[in-house]
């Protein structure tokens, strides 16, 4: 059991959880009164990703499920083909030779900024990113990473935190 397994199982739901590092549920609502507990008593590793915490002996990790995008919500932009969503660092930034940021970053605010170069990138809904190379290492994410929606069009997604939604020249 993973986070990213469970909420694929558990998709049409309000909510997942995780527990005894593999047990999966879902619903719509809470059928019994629950209390937040501390973190530290949630413990177990999870089968699936041990990385993870999945809960513990009548303890749950909880989440709110949210519309997530594999694709569709990356709109076309005129000579870039969406790339994936990425690993990215504050300290050696992939796309690191033209910045902005804007509270309505959009994907093709983004693009026109970048015009020219052969990479360029959204990130935490408000930074944009352009390059011809990557500066530093990077690697494909979970699509389900890049899941900030762009705050000046809420049917795009904008990366999320260390997590750049890129594309590149076609």
């Amino acid at each position: 059991m993973s986070y990213e397994t469970c909420a694929s199982y558990c998709s049409g739901y309000n909510y997942f959880g995780v527990e005894y590092g593999d047990e999966c549920y879902c619903g719509d609502n809470f059928t019994n009164p629950t209390t937040a507990a501390p973190e530290s008593d949630c413990y177990f590793a999870c089968a699936g990703n041990s990385s993870e915490v999945c809960g513990a002996g009548n303890r749950m990790n909880l989440f709110e499920s949210i519309t997530v995008h594999t694709g569709p919500g990356n709109p076309t932009i005129a000579g870039y083909t969406y790339a994936g969503c990425h690993t990215d660092s504050v300290g050696a930034r992939v796309l690191a030779e033209q910045y902005t940021y804007d509270n309505a970053m959009t994907v093709e605010e983004c693009a026109t900024f970048c015009a020219g170069y052969t990479y360029f990138g959204t990130e935490y809904g408000t930074q944009c990113f352009c390059g011809n190379s990557f500066a530093n290492p990077t690697s494909e994410a979970a699509e389900t990473d890049c899941s900030f929606l762009c705050p000046g069009n809420s049917q795009e997604y904008c990366g999320a935190g260390n997590r750049l939604t890129m594309y590149s020249k076609s």
